[in-house]
């Protein structure tokens, strides 16, 4: 078989049309391996290697695109080939061509995870850690790359969190929501700080008071006077308000 015409498609691979009306469908690479030119013979052991050729850099192609929609690290990079059903030794070649072309390079993955996650995410540096270590990250990479972020962007940012949930603050009494506040950080990946200076000039009294209100309404016609007050009292001091803060607050009313 001659191969009678050799076409450039769409698609960057070529199409080669043989003098038996058969089509081929292959890369440049596969071209150049094989010298495929004009008038050039296809033979039954070119025709086996080229498809076997074509398989591979099928499979390539498919690997580059999951690569190269956005930054992989090595682990997901090798997770993926696997499950394209490929072989150790498969895998082996295209990770060690991954290496060699740039495309898997775990210091820059880190680098640009770390800034995407403290620019467009709450979370904080344990957690970042613990899901590079997740990705297959060395450790000593990781932590190479932290020590050279400013950690006063994640001190700000907790500063945030902790005065926006304050501020939208309705319903708790100041020692769950200090508590409420400390586990949403610790599972957001910050290191806890002392929360007490943050509530100096908190709405703690008015919380007490809007809650106070809503109890009054719903029971002062079921009990009345000291009944009413000591009913009103156990019910705060259930749901966590201090006792002085209960009894300022019903003396003055």
């Amino acid at each position: 078989m001659k191969i009678q015409n050799i076409k450039k498609q769409k698609n960057g691979k070529y199409k080669l049309k043989l003098d038996n009306n058969t089509t081929i469908v292959t890369y440049d690479n596969v071209i150049l391996n094989n010298n495929l030119l004009f008038n050039s013979n296809v033979d039954d052991n070119t025709m086996e290697k080229i498809k076997e050729e074509n398989n591979y850099y099928d499979i390539y192609n498919e690997a580059f695109k999951f690569v190269s929609k956005k930054m992989r690290s090595e682990k997901e990079i090798i997770k993926y080939l696997k499950e394209l059903n490929l072989d150790d030794d498969m895998i082996d070649e295209f990770i060690v061509k991954f290496r060699d072309n740039g495309i898997i390079n775990d210091v820059n993955y880190t680098r640009a995870y770390i800034h995407d996650r403290m620019n467009f995410s709450n979370d904080g540096p344990f957690k970042i850690k613990e899901d590079l270590i997740d990705n297959g990250i060395d450790s000593d990479i990781i932590e190479d790359e932290f020590s050279k972020i400013d950690f006063k962007e994640f001190n700000e940012k907790c500063d945030k969190l902790i005065l926006k949930k304050i501020k939208a603050n309705h319903k708790y009494p100041e020692s769950i929501l200090k508590r409420k506040i400390s586990n949403e950080l610790f599972s957001l990946g910050y290191s806890v700080p002392n929360l007490d200076n943050y509530f100096i000039n908190s709405t703690g009294t008015e919380v007490l008071k809007h809650e106070y209100d809503k109890l009054y309404r719903k029971y002062c016609f079921k009990f009345q006077d000291d009944e009413l007050k000591n009913f009103l009292f156990q019910k705060l001091y259930a749901k966590g308000f201090s006792k002085e803060n209960i009894r300022n607050l019903i003396q003055n009313i």
